[in-house]
């Protein structure tokens, strides 16, 4: 699909008439399922009724819920309280490990009732940094990636099948008969996409979490032999604690070294007002640069980037997706009066020179 500022945007239908949501499996840490059926599920299923006409909103909600399979797994422990206003919701705590990943799988269905073909089936992957509530869809700076399959698509069916069997993984305490058929339709599904192949801007890996490194380091290594000239690591969490520069260390040196490594960190306010200062350990900053021995920069994201003036209300403003909007200057206005200030959610990884990026 075409690429929006609008998380909330990458659940809506694909183009064409007639595309009814199917099936729909989503995994996060923290839920929030009044979000998540007022305004995730309504576009998903394409709503007509306002919701400021709540009883109407409830009942077409309702009777498209009827003809699909929603399941939202969640981090047991990431939700200090749980309310579900839908029973055809299947709410699927997670306990046995912390489930911190974020991934949506999604089926829509277009039937033929008129010249008696198979029904057309388009599905989409969306891998991204934000939970499923209010904030993280409307006021973190938040990453996301989405991915359709079926149709016209040629994308690649490995990422697919990949993040199937995460969730596979994921749900292996569960014993939801729904979430079963539903991942059983996507496993059916997804074995009668072509292999597809991966365009230059494409992602080419979906991986776990211990992966991820030595993912990017091959992914570099593909395309260039010498060392990356600058690795940027954007991130509201770091390592804590007296191991934390060492821990830091070994983790960068896997990449390369680099020539440059840039942090990119919570910020919060110089005490003059008129800057934001990278919250960071500097200890730990210190540290790490003398055992990397290269050029360390760290650098705050700033919680009013992209904050103007605009005729548009606060919630309608949407969020961030460039990672390049983490670490902008700040302009010559003064533009911190505004209540709502996005917070760091977003980690990202990036590894650039002169052979291109990863």
């Amino acid at each position: 699909m075409e690429r929006t500022n609008r998380l909330i945007d990458y659940y809506l239908p694909p183009p064409g008439e007639g595309f009814a949501l199917e099936s729909l499996v989503a995994t996060t840490y923290q839920v929030d399922f009044e979000f998540v059926e007022e305004e995730l599920l309504a576009v998903a299923f394409g709503v007509r009724s306002p919701i400021s006409r709540l009883k109407s909103f409830r009942s077409e909600l309702e009777r498209k819920l009827q003809r699909a399979e929603v399941s939202v797994l969640y981090d047991l422990s990431g939700c200090d309280r749980l309310a579900r206003l839908s029973p055809r919701i299947d709410a699927i705590p997670i306990s046995a490990r912390k489930l911190h990943s974020k991934i949506s799988l999604l089926m829509w269905v277009r039937e033929d009732r008129v010249g008696g073909k198979k029904p057309d089936r388009r599905m989409r992957l969306i891998v991204g940094s934000a939970n499923l509530t209010r904030q993280g869809f409307r006021q973190n700076y938040e990453c996301v990636v989405s991915i359709d399959f079926g149709g016209r698509s040629t994308s690649p069916r490995s990422l697919l099948t990949k993040a199937i069997s995460l969730v596979q993984q994921i749900a292996a305490e569960s014993k939801s008969p729904q979430l079963a058929s539903q991942l059983a339709a996507f496993v059916t599904q997804a074995a009668l996409l072509p292999v597809g192949t991966t365009g230059a801007d494409d992602p080419v890996a979906l991986v776990a979490a211990a992966e991820v490194v030595p993912t990017v380091r091959d992914s570099w290594a593909a395309i260039s032999t010498k060392a990356p000239e600058t690795v940027t690591v954007v991130s509201p969490f770091w390592t804590e604690g007296a191991n934390a520069a060492e821990a830091l260390s070994d983790l960068f040196q896997q990449l390369g070294p680099p020539a440059n490594l840039e942090l990119v960190c919570r910020g919060e306010k110089s005490a003059d007002g008129k800057t934001w200062l990278p919250v960071f350990d500097s200890r730990v900053a210190v540290e790490l640069n003398k055992k990397l021995g290269i050029r360390l920069c760290l650098r705050a994201a700033l919680p009013d980037s992209g904050d103007q003036p605009s005729s548009e209300s606060i919630e309608e403003i949407g969020d961030e997706t460039e990672e390049k909007e983490f670490a902008a200057r700040l302009g010559n206005g003064n533009h911190n009066s505004l209540e709502n200030q996005r917070a760091l959610h977003a980690k990202v990884i990036l590894v650039d020179g002169t052979a291109g990026s990863v």
